[in-house]
C-alpha cells in the first residue's frame, strides 16, 4: 500500500477517496432511499480496485442453439483458461487444463467485496462460475462492458468495438480468435479420429489460444477506458434487475412442446401426401418451391411463391379449387409454428426452467430489450378463444389434434403461449402498459388534448383511446367505435406514430387482422373531397415508385388518409 501511494495515480486515488467519502456522506444525511444508496454503490465502484476476467471454456453442448445456462450446466463443460488483470497490473492467464482450479489469487478477488469486476458478457462466465466452480459473481460488484455499450448504441462485440472506438492495434481483439476458439471449445467434427483438440495434440495453437486469452484482457480494459461512463444508478439498478429476472427464468411445459413438435411432424407428412394426390405425384411435397411453381403455372397465373402473393391470389377467387387447395397447402406449410418449440426443447434447464430469454438494451437504437433463443417477446398472437387454446393443447398433448382441427399448424401457432407455465403452488400473473408508445408520443408533441383523454380514460371518466383515434377519423361518437372498428382505430394508434405511414399501417393491419377493403369502403365514403385529392396525389406517387405494397389503389388512398386525419 506504501508502495502505491508513492505515485501520482496513487496520490489521485487518495484524492478521490476523500471526494466520494464527502459526496456519500452528505447523500446519505439527506435520504437512504435505494436509488440514493445505489448511486454511492456505483461512486464507490469507481474507486476501488477493478478486476479485469474472462474465461474460455470447452463443452460437447453447442453454446449457440442450446443458450448459456444449458451450457454451463452440462457435465461436459469445463473453464480451460482464466485470464485476468488487476487495474493497470500485467495480465495474468491460468491454464487450466485438466479441470484444475482457479489460482487463490484470483478466487480471493473474485470473492473480494471491495473489487469491481469488468466482464465483457458477464451473463455467460457468471453462469460457468456458478456451475463448474461454484463461484457466485453478484451483479452490484460488475460493471459489463458489453451492457455499456449496448445501452449506448454501439455493438456488444469486442471486435467491431476495438474498430469504432478506434483502438492501437495492439489493443484490438485477435483475429484469429474465431479459429482457435472453434478449435478448443468445441468437439471435433465427426469425421476426424481425433474427438478434442487439446494443449497436448496442438502445442503450437493452444499457446497462440493462450495469447488470444490474454489479448482479451488488454482490448477489453482499453474498451472500458474508452467508453462513455458505466451505467447510471437507475440503469445499474435496472440491469441487477434483469439479471435476476434471466437467472430465475419461467416454469415451461415441454410435455406440450414435445407433443407440438410431433404434431408438426404428423401435419407435415399429411401435407405432403395431400400434395402428391393433387399433383398426381408431380410433386412431393409443398416445400418443392420450383416443382409446385411449375405445376400452379399450368393451371393458373401467379409471380412466385411469397407468402404475400399467395394471399392476394386466393383472394381473387378466380382459380381451380385443386390449385387454390395447393396454394393454401404452401402457406400452411411454410409456416414455422414450431421453431419456438423446438427452441425450448434445445434450451431448457435441467430443472424445467428456460433462463437468459431476454437481453438488457438487445434493440441497441431504442436500448429496449430484446429476445433470445425462445424470443418471448415475439409468440403468435391467437386467433382462437382461450378455452378452445385449452382443448387444442389437451388433444395435442393425446396425439389426437386432427380430430378436430384440419390446419394442425395454426393449432400449433395458437398454443405456444402455453408453453410459458406457472411453477406448483404458484400463480402466472401477467402485466402491460397501457398504449405506452400513444401516451409518450402525445406527451412528446404536446398534444395536450390526448394527454387529457389519457388522464379522463385513467380516471374510468374517458373513454378508451382506440375507439377515440377511430371515432376522431370517422366522425362518430367514441362508444360506437366498437369491435372491428376499434381494431382499426388501434392500428392506427400503434402504426401511424414515430413516423409510420401507409408501410407501418400495412403491417399492422396484418396483425390485427383488419380487412383492408372493407375499411376502405368506409373511408371513402366519409372523406372530404380535399382529402380524398390529396390522398390519391400521394397514391399516383407511390404507384410510380412502385410503392403501392400489393394494394388495390382505393385501399392506398383510404390508408393515406387515415395517415393524414390521424396525424
Amino acid at each position: 500500500g506504501s508502495e502505491r501511494l508513492l505515485n501520482d495515480a496513487g496520490l489521485r486515488r487518495v484524492t478521490d477517496w476523500i471526494g466520494y467519502v464527502r459526496l456519500s456522506l452528505s447523500i446519505w444525511a439527506g435520504n437512504k432511499n435505494p436509488t440514493q444508496r445505489h448511486v454511492i454503490k456505483l461512486l464507490r465502484i469507481q474507486f476501488m480496485a477493478h478486476l479485469y476476467f474472462d474465461t474460455e471454456t470447452y463443452s460437447e453442448v453447442d453454446l449457440k442453439s442450446a443458450g448459456t445456462p444449458r451450457y454451463a450446466e452440462s457435465p461436459t463443460t469445463e473453464i480451460t483458461i482464466a485470464q485476468w488483470a488487476v487495474d493497470d497490473g500485467e495480465v495474468v492467464v491460468e491454464d487450466l487444463t485438466g479441470r484444475q482450479p482457479p489460482s487463490a489469487a484470483l478466487q480471493s478477488l473474485l470473492a473480494d467485496d471491495e473489487v469491481t469486476l469488468v466482464i465483457h458478457n458477464s451473463a455467460f462466465d457468471r453462469a460457468v462460475g456458478r456451475h463448474v466452480w461454484g463461484i457466485e459473481l453478484p451483479t452490484e460488484r460488475i460493471q459489463d462492458t458489453m451492457v455499456i455499450a449496448m445501452l449506448h448504441g454501439l455493438p456488444g462485440g469486442l471486435d467491431k468495438l476495438g474498430q469504432i472506438l478506434g483502438l492501437p492495434q495492439d489493443q484490438q481483439k485477435d483475429r484469429r480468435g474465431a479459429q482457435l476458439i472453434q478449435l478448443f471449445c468445441k468437439p471435433r467434427p465427426k469425421n476426424h479420429k481425433l474427438r478434442r483438440a487439446t494443449r497436448e495434440t496442438h502445442p503450437s495453437e493452444w499457446a497462440e489460444f493462450l495469447e488470444y486469452a490474454r489479448q482479451d484482457i488488454v482490448t477489453m480494459r482499453a474498451l472500458y477506458a474508452r467508453l462513455p461512463s458505466g451505467n447510471t444508478a437507475l440503469e445499474h439498478s435496472l440491469w441487477c434487475l434483469d439479471q435476476r429476472i434471466n437467472d430465475r427464468g419461467f416454469l415451461v411445459d415441454t410435455e406440450l412442446a414435445e407433443a407440438a413438435v410431433k404434431a408438426r411432424r404428423r401435419a407435415k407428412a399429411n401435407l405432403a401426401s395431400r400434395v402428391q394426390e393433387l399433383t398426381d405425384d408431380a410433386v412431393r411435397s409443398a416445400t418443392q418451391r420450383d416443382q409446385l411453381l411449375q405445376f400452379v403455372l399450368k393451371e393458373y397465373q401467379i409471380e412466385d411463391l411469397r407468402a404475400s402473393t399467395i394471399r392476394t391470389a386466393l383472394e381473387s377467387g378466380d382459380m381451380p379449387p385443386d390449385v387454390r387447395e395447393l396454394l393454401d397447402i404452401r402457406l400452411k406449410a411454410g409456416r414455422n409454428t414450431v421453431g419456438k418449440y423446438q427452441a425450448l426443447l434445445r434450451a431448457v434447464s435441467s430443472d424445467g426452467r428456460l433462463r437468459n430469454t431476454l437481453q438488457f438494451s438487445g434493440a441497441t437504437r431504442t436500448a429496449r430489450w430484446s429476445g433470445r433463443v425462445f424470443q418471448p417477446q415475439n409468440l403468435m398472437r391467437p386467433n382462437m378463444k382461450a378455452h378452445e387454446i385449452e382443448q387444442a393443447i389437451e388433444m395435442l398433448k393425446h396425439g389426437a389434434e386432427q380430430w378436430l382441427y384440419p390446419d394442425t399448424t395454426n393449432v400449433i401457432g395458437n398454443a405456444v403461449r402455453g408453453s410459458i407455465v406457472a411453477a406448483p403452488g404458484k400463480k402466472l400473473c401477467i402485466a402491460d402498459l397501457a398504449n405506452i408508445e400513444g401516451r409518450g408520443l402525445a406527451w412528446l408533441a404536446d398534444e395536450k388534448w390526448k394527454l387529457q383523454a389519457f388522464r379522463d380514460y385513467d380516471a374510468g371518466i374517458g373513454s378508451d383511446l382506440y375507439q377515440v383515434a377511430y371515432a376522431r377519423s370517422f366522425g362518430i361518437k367514441p362508444a360506437d367505435a366498437t369491435g372491428e372498428k376499434r381494431q382499426i382505430g388501434k392500428t392506427m394508434e400503434l402504426a401511424l406514430g414515430y413516423a409510420g405511414g401507409v408501410n407501418a399501417f400495412l403491417t399492422f393491419a396484418a396483425v390485427y387482422r383488419t380487412d383492408l377493403n372493407a375499411m376502405a369502403a368506409n373511408v371513402l365514403a366519409t372523406a372530404d373531397e380535399t382529402t380524398i385529392r390529396d390522398a390519391r396525389s400521394m397514391m399516383e406517387w407511390a404507384k410510380k415508385q412502385d410503392r403501392l405494397l400489393g394494394l388495390a389503389e382505393d385501399t392506398y388512398v383510404a390508408c393515406e388518409i387515415l395517415k393524414s386525419n390521424w396525424r
